[in-house]
């Protein structure tokens, strides 16, 4: 590499910066919260909006919408849906359910709750220790506050609300519950208020004159409102499990979620009859607890459970599941091709994603498919097969699941092959077939796709990770060990696997992954260690190259002649135009990133344009892109723009930083130019991007 050549990629890589576009789509985490007006549901995970049509029994995903921080709490209001995130309120249009739009924000410290009077167009916002705020809706746009940091008497903590009828509120927290009269919204006033046996952790209401309070372990009071000026405790019930987290009221019933089941108590003029036999223990899918019941318009229940949604009915024989649906929580696997993304998540009961990105900063969901129950603690792998339009994926019950997806909106079970992997590679063969390759710990294997038979089985301890390099017609998988680090074995004939190179003396740790560039350089990731470059040119001697050391290394997206690579934190850019000499450039933080996680967190790359990163965090999802100067898009149809760690629009030194640059990089480039010219003016060669003598001056 030249002196200019190698003066041109570290000043490029000092200027441009990969900006994220927006929080995409909300595609997964743990329901928060959620509420149903006709046949919609809403919800919120951590990462956001998610909403269903529920007109049936079953769910069908129509639309979500990534939130602004975590996501906690949601409220309807005419065709809007508010949601509690960490900085405040965001009033979302959801007039057309599958384009929700971001109308505005309300900030506020510590948003909790929030409860909403359409009768008065206000929305109350317990902030906990801070008390309440009251915020006119008059003008969706720029919602107003009419009182801030509201504190009753004995208010210690606010974290829970609920209308009891019109102008009148029941707000509680820390020991105590207040009705307070909220008829004139900018002056707020406490009518009475009771000590609790503990802290209510919800509130519901039934026929405007009596209260349920829940109380965890302590179970379930009823407050006796018909004299709002002395509201009593008129009833206070243990219930059957271990915590009273949420409840509904239907009719003359209330039903409870407590623990891991739901319970539904008969009511006779507001006070609990006992539990009925109706109740249900729900499927052992999750640790999590039950944190809403929703009733649906015309009956109907559903229970959100961690990653889970259970629709629930009741007939005169009891409660019974209807069905299932589930969230990513953790996105382990991600894999794209052509104009799809592909996301897998790290569950109990793993989900593949599929999402339209044809336009990059604009994805769209297409279809979740349910791949089957595993467990929590297993790896996931998934590749794309492009020949056969098939996602393989490992799942954490020791299964190969391969789907057909040649529609993306109607994912097709194939095959289940019994297999213990930690990664897969697919291996297509010119006249003979397409296979995948497995690396399941202690050997690597090959299958065929066409009948889902193992074709080969060889031996190799510790094998973790594992691509394929095609150079002509030879064909070798590059495989990283935990014991016998890096081998090499020739798969030509996929019946027949070869071991042509190994060497132990290459640590490689905990290798998390292996990725080849121009069937060149192969790229090892090993955890709490770093990058290995190896030259694989000649599979029979393969050449140590360089090592690039990095904390917490994980995925690697491989784009051309850079690398990125995600280390736990975000993610590190890498220029490979000499392997022998690489060029470690920015470190990118990403809010929310784990610095370790099983499996681990996975980075994707698009070519369309000029290139876009998808970065798997906890539940949810970011888009990056490389530009100068580095501008958030703005996100229509499904996402809200975000301020990124890299954008001008954080700070103006960004800006004036970006203008200096502007300036004084073509000047410094000129100078280096003049100098470089001078001092060897009889032979100056101009290159093209082959690296061919265009023209040479004597």
């Amino acid at each position: 590499m030249s002196v200019i050549e190698t003066l041109l990629a570290v000043l490029l890589l000092l200027v441009v910066e990969v900006s994220c576009l927006t929080q995409v789509p909300c595609v997964g985490g743990s329901y928060k919260d959620g509420t149903a007006k006709g046949q919609y549901l809403y919800t919120v995970t951590q990462c956001g909006l998610v909403i269903y049509d529920w007109a049936q029994p079953t769910l069908k995903h129509i639309g979500e919408l990534g939130s602004h921080g975590t996501a906690d709490g949601i409220a309807l209001f005419e065709n809007s849906v508010l949601i509690l995130a960490d900085e405040g309120v965001q009033i979302v249009d959801v007039s057309i359910p599958a384009r929700p739009q971001l109308t505005s924000t309300y900030k506020t410290k510590g948003p909790v709750q929030i409860e909403v009077f359409p009768d008065l167009s206000i929305a109350v916002v317990a902030t906990g220790v801070n008390g309440m705020d009251i915020i006119l809706l008059n003008d969706l746009t720029n919602p107003t506050p009419l009182v801030q940091n509201y504190k009753y008497s004995g208010h210690k903590s606010t974290t829970s609300l609920k209308q009891l009828r019109p102008g009148v509120l029941l707000a509680a927290g820390t020991d105590v519950v207040a009705a307070i009269n909220v008829t004139d919204p900018s002056d707020p006033t406490m009518m009475s208020s009771i000590a609790t046996i503990g802290s209510v952790i919800s509130i519901d209401a039934y026929d405007t004159q009596f209260g349920y309070l829940l109380l965890g372990s302590r179970g379930i009071s009823v407050l006796d409102c018909s004299t709002l000026t002395n509201i009593v405790i008129a009833q206070t019930e243990n219930t059957p499990g271990r915590s009273a987290t949420s409840s509904a009221v239907t009719g003359d019933a209330v039903i409870v979620a407590d623990g891991k089941q739901i319970t539904l108590f008969e009511v006779t003029n507001g006070i609990l009859g006992q539990a009925s036999e109706l109740g249900i223990d729900l499927p052992l899918l999750t640790t999590s607890s039950i944190s809403k019941v929703v009733i649906r318009d015309g009956g109907g229940i559903g229970v959100l459970q961690g990653g889970f949604i259970f629709i629930v009915t009741t007939t005169s024989e009891g409660m019974s599941v209807e069905t299932t649906y589930s969230m990513l929580n953790v996105i382990s696997a991600s894999v794209v091709s052509s104009s799809t993304l592909y996301l897998s998540d790290h569950a109990v009961d793993s989900v593949l994603v599929v999402m339209d990105i044809t336009v990059p900063e604009q994805p769209r969901t297409l279809s979740r498919f349910l791949l089957g129950l595993g467990t929590p603690s297993a790896s996931l792998g998934m590749i794309f097969v492009q020949s056969m339009s098939f996602i393989i994926v490992c799942t954490g019950e020791g299964e190969l699941v391969v789907v057909n997806v040649s529609d993306g909106a109607a994912p097709l079970l194939v095959e289940t092959i019994p297999c213990n992997c930690t990664a897969l590679a697919s291996l297509e063969i010119d006249g003979v077939g397409s296979f995948l390759l497995v690396a399941d710990g202690s050997s690597v294997q090959s299958y065929s796709l066409t009948d889902f038979r193992q074709t080969a089985k060889y031996d190799f301890n510790g094998a973790r990770s594992i691509a394929v390099s095609v150079n002509g017609t030879s064909y070798v998988a590059i495989v990283g060990s935990m014991n016998m680090g890096v081998a090499v074995f020739d798969v030509s004939d996929p019946s027949a696997v070869v071991l042509l190179w190994a060497d132990e003396s290459i640590p490689l740790g905990l290798p998390i992954q292996v990725a080849v560039t121009d069937n060149k350089t192969a790229v090892i990731s090993s955890l709490n260690s770093g990058i290995t470059l190896l030259d694989i040119r000649n599979p029979s001697d393969p050449q140590l190259l360089s090592f690039i050391s990095l904390p917490t290394t994980m995925k690697v997206a491989v784009a051309g002649s850079m690398i990125y690579v995600a280390t736990g934190g975000g993610f590190t850019e890498i220029e490979l135009l000499d392997p022998r000499s690489p060029v470690v450039g920015q470190n990118v933080s990403l809010s929310g990133a784990m610095y370790f996680s099983d499996p681990p967190l996975p980075i994707s790359y698009s070519s369309i344009g000029n290139g876009f990163l998808y970065c798997s965090l906890i539940g949810r999802l970011e888009i990056w892109h490389n530009s100068l100067p580095p501008t958030p898009l703005p996100w229509s149809g499904g996402g809200g723009p975000i301020t990124p760690p890299h954008s001008i629009s954080e700070t103006d030194d960004n800006l004036v930083l970006i203008v200096i640059l502007a300036v004084t990089i073509p000047v410094s480039l000129l100078v280096i130019a003049g100098i470089y010219l001078y001092s060897d003016k009889r032979n100056v060669r101009f290159r093209d991007e082959t690296n061919q003598d265009l023209m040479e001056m004597e």
